[in-house]
């Protein structure tokens, strides 16, 4: 028996092994595919680190949303700003980039604009595709036994979680996927990234996709929000106040926003967290139909993200809110 044990162990211990070189070789072959943030913080970010004082951090929410060339001419150039949008990137690996840029040589950062977020409870995406696989599913763990609910749905959630992400760890179908699909793949990627960060998608990128229906009159997501902070969320909110002092101990200033396309997760836990957070943290983009899921189809290309159009109104909202937010403090 022990000798079955230990053949089963070495089979997981290969498997590992394999998954850890693939990655890797993927990661130094391609990195603006599949190592993202390296990418854009060493090969997009360090060049003109001395120029930039402001980044965002976020998922592709914030990749679509925010176009700082728009956002830094409402602020007059006040702020010189980097979208640091990444494909999938939630709590806690937002933090963990957040943390990147503070301790990045020679960028003078005054400003970390932070999305708020929350991974799926089912993992989608291959943790070794992360520079720590383990951060996340810790982060969802430390987050599922505060919760309060025992019911049988908890032990469904509670399964879906760590299935996902055994399955995801364990196989090298992913992995396996992406060091062939350069190989199949010829066509260019359906967007554009320009030099700030910002992606958008290329013009009939999605021509062949069916309109879902919504427009500016249709009602927005009005799911009705928890109002009381729960022991889960405090956890949450710990996580993140550790980050703000780390800022605040640097004189960067951190803000946090709320995601104009929450996911279901995300509702039940974000504006709890969002509310609890002093006011000089928060920073809200005043609500626009263009910009509120559902998007409207002429907002969006994808149904998942802002267009060009929506995303410029977006960034010049938000800017508009910070110096609001910096003027409103000014006068204290």
């Amino acid at each position: 028996m022990l000798r079955f044990f230990l053949k089963i162990l070495v089979l997981v211990m290969v498997m590992l092994g394999l998954k850890i070189t693939l990655w890797a070789r993927l990661q130094r072959q391609n990195p603006k595919r599949f190592d993202e943030s390296g990418y854009k913080l060493d090969s997009m970010l360090k060049p003109v680190r001395h120029r930039i004082n402001t980044v965002f951090v976020g998922s592709s929410r914030t990749m679509h949303s925010i176009n700082p060339a728009v956002f830094d001419s409402v602020t007059q150039y006040q702020t010189r700003s980097f979208n640091h949008g990444l494909s999938a990137l939630f709590a806690p690996n937002t933090f963990a980039e957040c943390e990147k840029l503070l301790k990045m040589d020679g960028l003078t950062l005054k400003t970390i604009f932070l999305e708020l977020s929350f991974p799926p409870g089912k993992a989608h995406e291959d943790p070794f595709s992360r520079t720590n696989p383990l951060h996340e599913i810790g982060f969802k763990t430390g987050h599922f036994v505060r919760e309060e609910d025992y019911s049988a749905e908890r032990i469904r959630r509670g399964n879906d979680l760590y299935d996902s992400f055994l399955n995801q760890f364990f196989t090298l179908r992913s992995s396996v996927f992406m060091s062939v699909l350069p190989l199949i793949r010829t066509e260019q990627d359906n967007f554009i990234m320009d030099s700030t960060g910002y992606r958008y998608f290329r013009p009939n990128a999605f021509g062949d996709r069916k309109p879902a229906g919504f427009t500016a009159a249709t009602p927005p997501d009005t799911t009705a929000l928890p109002v009381r902070l729960t022991e889960r969320d405090r956890f949450y909110l710990n996580q993140l106040m550790q980050l703000i002092r780390q800022c605040d101990a640097r004189k960067v200033s951190l803000y946090v926003y709320l995601p104009n396309r929450p996911m279901a997760e995300e509702k039940q836990i974000l504006p709890n967290v969002y509310a609890a957070l002093p006011d000089r943290y928060r920073i809200a983009v005043p609500y626009r139909r263009e910009y509120t899921a559902p998007f409207p189809d002429d907002c969006s290309d994808d149904q998942q993200h802002l267009n060009q159009k929506s995303a410029t109104l977006y960034s010049l909202q938000f800017a508009q809110a910070y110096l609001q937010k910096r003027a409103t403090a000014d006068a204290r």
